[in-house]
């Protein structure tokens, strides 16, 4: 039986369910449906596994915007600077957390 063929057949059996009880039942049954939905998805992000089960890709390492350094156009040529001047631990810098 195919994939979808399944699916059908599962709608029309809950189809037949819900049509034979009371919408308070009706409503507690989502209720309850959706808080095991979503203590499952807790779960499964919290041990970092995708919904197929695989683990997630790791982060990749992000380079701070102040470590990257500047650069310029400096009389038509491409010029990066490494340190800044104000940068704590510069050569020849002042640290004025002294």
């Amino acid at each position: 039986m195919s994939q979808n063929n399944l699916l059908l057949s599962l709608e029309q059996e809950l189809q037949r369910l819900l049509s034979t009880t009371s919408p308070g039942y009706r409503s507690k049954l989502v209720r309850q449906l959706a808080t095991a939905i979503r203590h499952d998805q807790q779960k499964r992000i919290r041990s970092q596994k995708n919904a197929d089960g695989t683990a997630y890709a790791p982060r990749q390492r992000r380079v701070l915007r102040s470590r990257k350094g500047i650069r310029f156009l400096y009389r038509g040529q491409s010029r990066a600077l490494k340190k800044l001047a104000g940068d704590p631990g510069a050569p020849g810098t002042h640290d004025h957390r002294l």
